[in-house]
Protein backbone atom coordinates (compact mmCIF):
# COMPACT_ATOMS: atom_id res chain seq x y z
CA UNK A 1 0.00 0.00 0.00
CA UNK A 2 1.69 3.18 -0.97
CA UNK A 3 2.16 5.98 2.15
CA UNK A 4 1.86 9.64 2.44
CA UNK A 5 5.15 10.68 3.66
CA UNK A 6 3.41 12.48 6.33
CA UNK A 7 2.41 9.15 7.76
CA UNK A 8 5.72 7.23 7.12
CA UNK A 9 6.99 8.00 10.57
CA UNK A 10 3.60 6.43 11.88
CA UNK A 11 4.22 3.50 10.33
CA UNK A 12 7.44 3.07 11.43
CA UNK A 13 6.92 3.91 14.85
CA UNK A 14 4.34 1.13 15.07
CA UNK A 15 6.21 -1.47 13.31
CA UNK A 16 8.77 -0.82 16.20
CA UNK A 17 8.56 -3.14 19.44
CA UNK A 18 8.23 -0.18 21.93
CA UNK A 19 5.69 0.36 25.04
CA UNK A 20 4.50 3.75 23.30
CA UNK A 21 4.64 4.66 19.22
CA UNK A 22 3.86 8.20 20.35
CA UNK A 23 6.44 8.42 23.17
CA UNK A 24 8.64 7.30 20.13
CA UNK A 25 7.50 9.84 17.70
CA UNK A 26 7.85 12.49 20.17
CA UNK A 27 11.20 11.76 20.75
CA UNK A 28 11.92 12.37 17.00
CA UNK A 29 10.69 15.59 17.01
CA UNK A 30 12.45 16.59 19.88
CA UNK A 31 15.81 15.81 18.37
CA UNK A 32 14.89 16.95 14.85
CA UNK A 33 13.98 20.51 17.13
CA UNK A 34 16.90 20.31 19.28
CA UNK A 35 19.10 19.82 16.30
CA UNK A 36 17.49 22.76 14.39
CA UNK A 37 17.71 25.01 17.15
CA UNK A 38 21.27 24.82 17.50
CA UNK A 39 22.32 24.86 13.43
CA UNK A 40 19.63 27.44 12.30
CA UNK A 41 17.25 29.10 14.70
CA UNK A 42 19.63 30.39 17.14
CA UNK A 43 20.73 32.57 14.35
CA UNK A 44 17.37 33.76 14.23
CA UNK A 45 16.89 37.14 15.83
CA UNK A 46 12.91 37.43 15.96
CA UNK A 47 12.92 33.66 17.46
CA UNK A 48 16.01 34.45 19.74
CA UNK A 49 13.71 37.32 21.05
CA UNK A 50 11.30 34.87 21.85
CA UNK A 51 13.65 32.94 23.57
CA UNK A 52 14.66 35.58 25.23
CA UNK A 53 11.07 36.14 26.83
CA UNK A 54 10.54 33.02 27.26
CA UNK A 55 13.51 30.44 27.85
CA UNK A 56 13.62 27.03 27.63
CA UNK A 57 12.41 24.65 30.32
CA UNK A 58 14.99 23.23 32.67
CA UNK A 59 14.96 20.01 31.19
CA UNK A 60 15.35 21.11 27.28
CA UNK A 61 18.73 23.68 28.94
CA UNK A 62 20.31 20.40 30.20
CA UNK A 63 19.30 18.65 27.14
CA UNK A 64 20.99 21.31 25.04
CA UNK A 65 24.03 21.19 27.15
CA UNK A 66 24.45 17.67 26.88
CA UNK A 67 25.04 18.56 23.05
CA UNK A 68 28.12 19.04 20.95
CA UNK A 69 27.47 22.51 19.58
CA UNK A 70 27.63 24.83 23.49
CA UNK A 71 28.53 27.99 20.83
CA UNK A 72 24.72 28.11 19.89
CA UNK A 73 23.92 27.75 23.58
CA UNK A 74 26.35 30.17 25.11
CA UNK A 75 24.85 32.68 22.68
CA UNK A 76 21.18 32.23 23.41
CA UNK A 77 22.00 32.05 27.23
CA UNK A 78 24.02 35.06 27.35
CA UNK A 79 20.59 36.51 25.28
CA UNK A 80 18.52 35.59 28.04
CA UNK A 81 20.94 36.81 30.96
CA UNK A 82 21.27 40.42 29.37
CA UNK A 83 17.53 40.34 28.90
CA UNK A 84 17.69 40.09 32.84
CA UNK A 85 19.93 42.70 33.25
CA UNK A 86 18.68 45.14 31.06
CA UNK A 87 15.29 44.81 32.25
CA UNK A 88 13.03 48.51 32.52
CA UNK A 89 11.67 47.18 35.60
CA UNK A 90 15.03 48.26 37.24
CA UNK A 91 16.34 46.24 40.19
CA UNK A 92 16.24 42.02 40.41
CA UNK A 93 13.80 41.88 43.03
CA UNK A 94 11.32 43.67 41.28
CA UNK A 95 12.52 41.64 37.30
CA UNK A 96 12.38 37.96 38.90
CA UNK A 97 9.06 37.75 40.39
CA UNK A 98 7.32 38.70 36.83
CA UNK A 99 10.58 36.65 35.01
CA UNK A 100 10.02 33.29 36.38
CA UNK A 101 6.60 33.13 35.87
CA UNK A 102 7.41 32.74 31.92
CA UNK A 103 11.46 31.72 32.35
CA UNK A 104 11.99 28.10 32.39
CA UNK A 105 8.23 26.87 32.54
CA UNK A 106 7.22 24.26 30.21
CA UNK A 107 4.06 25.88 29.52
CA UNK A 108 6.60 28.49 27.49
CA UNK A 109 9.33 26.45 26.67
CA UNK A 110 9.10 26.43 22.52
CA UNK A 111 10.67 23.06 22.53
CA UNK A 112 7.78 21.91 24.71
CA UNK A 113 4.91 23.64 22.43
CA UNK A 114 6.75 22.71 19.57
CA UNK A 115 6.41 18.84 20.59
CA UNK A 116 2.85 19.15 22.09
CA UNK A 117 1.85 20.61 18.69
CA UNK A 118 3.18 17.45 16.30
CA UNK A 119 1.59 14.79 19.19
CA UNK A 120 -1.32 16.60 18.48
CA UNK A 121 -1.24 16.44 14.63
CA UNK A 122 0.25 12.72 15.08
CA UNK A 123 -2.92 11.95 17.47
CA UNK A 124 -5.17 13.20 14.60
CA UNK A 125 -3.41 11.31 11.88
CA UNK A 126 -3.22 8.28 13.75
CA UNK A 127 -7.21 8.21 14.24
CA UNK A 128 -7.81 9.07 10.69
CA UNK A 129 -5.97 6.11 9.05
CA UNK A 130 -7.42 3.72 12.05
CA UNK A 131 -10.90 4.66 10.25
CA UNK A 132 -9.46 4.51 6.78
CA UNK A 133 -6.51 1.68 6.64
CA UNK A 134 -7.52 -1.76 7.77
CA UNK A 135 -4.19 -2.38 7.25
CA UNK A 136 -3.38 0.27 9.97
CA UNK A 137 -6.01 -1.58 12.33
CA UNK A 138 -4.04 -4.51 11.97
CA UNK A 139 -0.93 -2.97 13.24
CA UNK A 140 -2.23 -0.71 15.81
CA UNK A 141 -3.97 -4.16 17.29
CA UNK A 142 -0.72 -5.57 17.13
CA UNK A 143 1.00 -3.07 19.21
CA UNK A 144 1.44 -2.40 22.69
CA UNK A 145 -0.30 0.29 22.30
CA UNK A 146 0.65 3.82 24.56
CA UNK A 147 1.71 5.02 27.87
CA UNK A 148 -0.61 5.78 30.18
CA UNK A 149 0.05 9.65 29.77
CA UNK A 150 -0.31 9.20 25.83
CA UNK A 151 -3.55 7.21 26.04
CA UNK A 152 -5.19 10.56 27.30
CA UNK A 153 -3.96 12.58 25.80
CA UNK A 154 -4.46 10.75 22.78
CA UNK A 155 -8.26 10.15 23.70
CA UNK A 156 -8.38 13.56 24.50
CA UNK A 157 -6.77 15.17 21.39
CA UNK A 158 -9.51 12.89 19.11
CA UNK A 159 -12.29 13.96 21.21
CA UNK A 160 -12.17 17.75 19.88
CA UNK A 161 -11.32 16.77 16.58
CA UNK A 162 -12.88 16.60 13.67
CA UNK A 163 -15.41 13.50 13.31
CA UNK A 164 -15.00 13.01 17.08
CA UNK A 165 -17.83 11.02 16.95
CA UNK A 166 -16.63 8.46 14.61
CA UNK A 167 -13.53 8.41 16.69
CA UNK A 168 -14.65 6.41 19.51
CA UNK A 169 -13.71 2.97 18.31
CA UNK A 170 -10.04 4.16 18.06
CA UNK A 171 -10.44 5.91 21.89
CA UNK A 172 -11.89 2.19 22.90
CA UNK A 173 -9.33 0.08 21.30
CA UNK A 174 -6.40 2.48 23.06
CA UNK A 175 -7.94 1.74 26.12
CA UNK A 176 -8.51 -1.78 25.65
CA UNK A 177 -4.96 -2.15 24.50
CA UNK A 178 -3.77 0.05 27.40
CA UNK A 179 -5.51 -2.78 29.79
CA UNK A 180 -3.73 -5.46 28.10
CA UNK A 181 -0.12 -4.42 28.52
CA UNK A 182 -0.29 -2.81 32.22
CA UNK A 183 -1.25 -6.99 32.68
CA UNK A 184 1.30 -8.02 30.64
CA UNK A 185 3.84 -5.88 32.44
CA UNK A 186 2.64 -6.78 35.82
CA UNK A 187 3.16 -10.19 34.70
CA UNK A 188 6.81 -9.65 33.65
CA UNK A 189 7.62 -7.80 36.99
CA UNK A 190 6.36 -10.44 39.10
CA UNK A 191 8.73 -12.88 37.00
CA UNK A 192 11.68 -10.06 37.09
CA UNK A 193 10.95 -10.34 41.21
CA UNK A 194 10.93 -13.93 40.98
CA UNK A 195 14.13 -14.37 39.10
CA UNK A 196 15.86 -12.46 42.16
CA UNK A 197 15.03 -15.76 44.17
CA UNK A 198 18.26 -17.73 44.43
CA UNK A 199 16.33 -20.92 43.53
CA UNK A 200 15.82 -19.24 39.98
CA UNK A 201 19.08 -18.11 39.72
CA UNK A 202 19.37 -20.73 36.21
CA UNK A 203 15.63 -20.17 35.06
CA UNK A 204 15.05 -17.92 31.85
CA UNK A 205 14.12 -14.56 32.13
CA UNK A 206 12.05 -14.78 29.11
CA UNK A 207 12.55 -10.96 28.31
CA UNK A 208 12.17 -9.74 31.60
CA UNK A 209 15.65 -8.37 31.76
CA UNK A 210 14.00 -4.62 30.90
CA UNK A 211 10.59 -4.85 32.29
CA UNK A 212 11.25 -2.60 34.81
CA UNK A 213 12.63 0.28 32.44
CA UNK A 214 9.18 -0.32 30.00
CA UNK A 215 7.12 -0.36 33.41
CA UNK A 216 8.30 3.02 34.02
CA UNK A 217 7.63 3.96 30.65
CA UNK A 218 4.66 2.75 30.47
CA UNK A 219 3.11 4.65 33.73
CA UNK A 220 4.74 8.24 33.08
CA UNK A 221 6.21 8.00 29.65
CA UNK A 222 9.91 8.67 28.25
CA UNK A 223 12.06 10.66 30.34
CA UNK A 224 11.83 14.21 30.41
CA UNK A 225 8.44 13.67 28.03
CA UNK A 226 6.01 17.08 28.59
CA UNK A 227 2.02 16.32 27.87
Amino acid sequence: MRQALETIPIWDAFQENTECPLCLLAGQVENSFLTGYLEELVMDSSYRKRVVQDGFCNDHLYKLLSRRDKLGLALTLESILMGILSSDAGTLDAVLPDKVQRLGQPSQCPACEHIASFVRQYCQLIVRMYRDEKEFRDAFARSKGFCIPHTLAFAQNVKEGPRAGSNKEAVAHAFELLRTNLERLSGELRWFIKKHDYRLADAPWNGTEDSVARAIQKLVGLRGMRF
